[in-house]
């Protein structure tokens, strides 16, 4: 058995030990080891290089199917691309930041305004229009800073038309600016007609005079026109987005709700009558609720129209009362009434006409009426009916009816043509009036004109009339005498009668009327006429215009008066005044006037210096009768004032005026009440310590007095 040494005693020999395998052949299981490891880590380099190989040639392989796809889809790409291309109408432009044009697509070459060659390498400020070119530049400038595209819109003539379009403009490679334009000439006009049809629909919404209005499923108004907002007394936008409920009561407005749903569920339009309270009461209208369906098919809106019927409703009902109201006024009326059909078959009379001819209700239908009628009017009577029914024309004629007591009386019977909502001939209606008194009373009337005609002519008063549409001139025989002319040798011409007046008044008399006729107000004019003998007469002539159907001056209607003697006095009561004034003003008699309370409101010179006051205290209202009469005189005024009442004139009487300075003179006063004026006039000379000179005084006075206050009252008619 082997001895192990690591078994043995440190020291230990061995004898006759036998070597083991390791240490005989150790260094060539070493060797064969080392050989076994360099050979398998060899086979595992070769292992790894060929797995590396392997790995190399799976991504190349990748890469390669990698860029076949990414050319593959390049070229997809590219041809979409051409596709869209060629696909939008855009024309495309690739410029400089500064407007230079380096390359350009279009579909199709014609589309371009210029030919390549026209714009290609140059600036647009060379191919734009200034304006068009500067909004470009602005708009490049926007688009070389901004990540979003620049919009733009202009307009360009292009074949004798404005073409629109709108150019996008965005940052291209860095420096460059590409943009793309597109011609929305059609999208425009779309647009345009769009916003034409919006505006007219708008407009006869507005303008309808039904309410109409838009309403979501949940009841809010989207849409109302004017009359909506004007029943609601609010503006348009307050009420959008309100609901029946914040708007109406709240009674009325569950009515609506509730209609409002019937649509929602039926899904089709129903019409209802609604009551709704608006300022003048109560109204009914008929509306018209539908629903309005999206793409989908559902219901998105409720739209309503309302047509007001109150009216009609009304007029239905007053239609009722009016024939019972008719039947019963027709019955109760002062006059006989009459309806007949289209064939002139009576088919009412009323209680007046089975009065006063003495028969029945049934006697008078048809043509029973015609028995009443005179038998020698009967053919005349039926002839003219029968072609009034013909022609449909209203008529009126006058005939003998035999009254319930045998006797015939002159009847006016009048009638009028009835038509349907269509225009449809009903028949005629008439009525019956006993004119035999009327008769009697137009011959009193003619008897009456007589008698005017003879006052016209005692007054010289004449009487004409102009057609304007012919300038005819009717005249009576007494302007005829006015003129002086022959009966009949008057001209019947506007034109030729105005050769007779004056020729410095002629343009006045033709002024006034022309003015009569625009202003449809009387004319008054005075004017001279020249007769043929040559005398010169003074005339009044007042005009009134007459309108026509119309509704303009058909002719003019006038009285001329022959006012020459006024004139006279006139004149001569104008020298007279001249007269009085020369002596007021030539203060040789103090003359004042004054009023009722004693308050001196004039004077001359010469009784300001009888009194002391100068002009400017007289205006300003210091001088009063009262103030100058001494108090235990003054019964002598109250005396004077009384008599000028009572007689317009006062006798002259001694007195006493106070001056101003106190000092106190004697005087002689006379009086009387200027016509026209409340004044009183006074003359009040100085008495002088002569008596002679006190005589002749008080004769002046009394002279002046009796000339100038005791006088007829015309004679001062114009006022001092």
């Amino acid at each position: 058995m082997g001895l192990r040494d690591d078994a043995l005693l440190p020291g230990t020999l061995g004898q006759f030990r036998k070597p083991s395998l390791w240490k005989l052949y150790r260094w060539e299981l070493l060797a064969i080891t080392a050989g076994l490891a360099l050979q398998t880590l060899f086979t595992i380099a070769l292992l790894v290089q060929r797995r590396r190989r392997r790995l190399a040639d799976s991504v190349a392989e990748k890469q390669r199917l990698e860029l076949a796809v990414a050319y593959t889809r390049a070229d997809e790409s590219e041809a979409r691309i051409r596709a869209i291309l060629h696909a939008l109408p855009d024309l495309m432009f690739v410029q400089t930041r500064e407007g230079v044009y380096l390359d350009y697509y279009a579909r199709n070459p014609g589309d371009l305004c210029l030919p390549p060659q026209s714009f290609i390498g140059k600036n647009m400020n060379e191919v734009l229009p200034r304006e068009l070119a500067e909004e470009f530049r602005r708009c490049f400038k926007l688009a070389a800073e901004a990540t979003e595209p620049v919009i733009h819109e202009y307009v360009l003539p292009y074949d004798d038309q404005t073409r629109h379009y709108e150019a996008r403009m965005v940052r291209h490679n860095g420096d460059k600016i590409l943009t793309i334009v597109r011609d929305v000439t059609r999208r425009k006009e779309a647009e345009q007609a769009l916003q034409r049809n919006q505006t007219l629909l708008k407009m006869i919404t507005d303008n309808c005079p039904s309410m109409i209005f838009l309403k979501d499923p949940q009841g809010r108004y989207i849409y109302i026109n004017l009359k909506f907002a004007e029943f609601a007394h609010r503006s348009v936008n307050e009420l959008i987005g309100k609901t029946d409920f914040e708007i109406f009561p709240h009674a009325q407005a569950a009515v609506f709700h509730s209609n409002d749903l019937k649509v929602l569920e039926a899904g089709v339009p129903l019409e209802f009558e609604e009551a709704a309270v608006h300022d003048d009461g109560s109204h009914i209208g008929v509306v018209c609720k539908f629903p309005l369906f999206d793409v989908e098919g559902k219901i998105y809106a409720i739209g309503g129209i309302v047509t007001d019927i109150t009216e009609r409703k009304r007029a239905e009902g007053a239609l009722r009362e009016s024939e019972q109201l008719f039947r019963n006024m027709a019955d109760h009326a002062p006059v006989m009434i009459w309806v007949s059909n289209p064939v002139g078959e009576a088919t009412y009379v009323n209680k007046q006409w089975t009065d006063f001819t003495g028969t029945t209700f049934e006697q008078g239908l048809g043509v029973g009426w015609l028995d009443s009628a005179h038998p020698s009017d009967r053919p005349m009577v039926q002839a003219r009916f029968n072609e009034c029914i013909s022609n449909t024309k209203s008529f009126r004629m006058d005939y003998r009816v035999r009254r319930h007591d045998g006797k015939y009386r002159w009847v006016m019977d009048s009638a009028a043509p009835r038509f349907g909502w269509n225009g449809e001939f009903l028949g005629y209606i008439g009525s019956v009036i006993d004119i035999t008194e009327r008769q009697q009373a137009e011959d009193v009337l003619r008897q009456s004109e007589a008698r005017v005609r003879l006052a016209m002519e005692a007054a010289r008063i004449g009487y004409w009339e102009v057609e304007l549409s012919t300038g005819k001139l009717t005249r009576s025989e007494s302007l005829e005498r006015i003129f002086g002319v022959p009966p009949g040798s008057l001209p019947r011409s506007r034109a030729a009668f105005l050769a007779l007046v004056h020729p410095e008044d002629r343009e006045r008399a033709r002024l006034q009327a022309q003015r009569c006729i625009e202003t449809l107000e009387y004319a008054d004019v005075e004017y001279r006429i020249i007769r043929p003998d040559g005398t010169i007469r003074w005339i009044a002539s007042r005009g009134q215009p007459v309108l026509g159907p119309d509704g303009r001056v058909a002719r003019v209607l006038g009285l001329c008066t022959d006012i020459t003697e006024r004139k006279e006095t006139e004149e001569a009561l104008w020298q007279s005044e001249a007269r009085f004034r020369g002596i007021y003003a030539c203060n040789v008699v103090p003359i004042a006037f004054f009023n009722l309370n004693g308050q001196i409101t004039d004077a001359n010179d010469a009784y300001l210096s009888l009194t002391g006051y100068n002009r400017t205290e007289l205006e300003e209202g210091k001088l009063n009768c009262g103030q100058l009469t001494p108090p235990e005189q003054r019964y002598l005024d109250t005396q004077a004032i009384q008599e000028d009442i009572n007689r317009d004139v006062c006798t002259p009487f001694e007195t006493e005026y106070v001056q101003q300075s106190g000092n106190r003179v004697p005087v002689l006063i006379g009086g009387g009440t200027l016509p026209g004026t409340p004044r009183i006039l006074l003359c009040l000379p100085s008495i002088s310590r002569n008596a002679s000179e006190q005589k002749k005084s008080c004769e002046r006075t009394k002279s002046a007095f009796n000339s100038y206050c005791v006088q007829p009252r015309t004679r001062f008619s114009t006022g001092t």
